[in-house]
């Protein structure tokens, strides 16, 4: 996003700033946080995707290939080629 960056910190964690300030909390194990909405936020790990929280705790585990972010309760993910 414009205004979103993902942090890495010494300690090897990883974070999403945002305009406000930590979007999510750094965590260990995730190779990148996009922005997301309503308290979701896709993240990626190993090449796969899934969903973590403000408090950067896995949500939707990350075994899809692509997601979108979460709109009125419901994302879209595909796996393989299905949406």
């Amino acid at each position: 996003g414009e205004y979103y960056y993902n942090v890495l910190l010494r300690d090897k964690s990883l974070g999403l700033l945002g305009p406000k300030g930590w979007e999510v909390k750094p965590m260990v194990g995730v190779e990148s946080i996009l922005p997301g909405r309503d308290g979701l936020y896709p993240a990626s790990k190993g090449g796969k995707f899934g969903f973590v929280d403000t408090q950067g705790k896995w949500l939707i585990s990350p075994e899809f290939d692509e997601v979108r972010p979460f709109f009125q309760d419901m994302a879209a993910v595909r796996a393989g080629r299905l949406w």
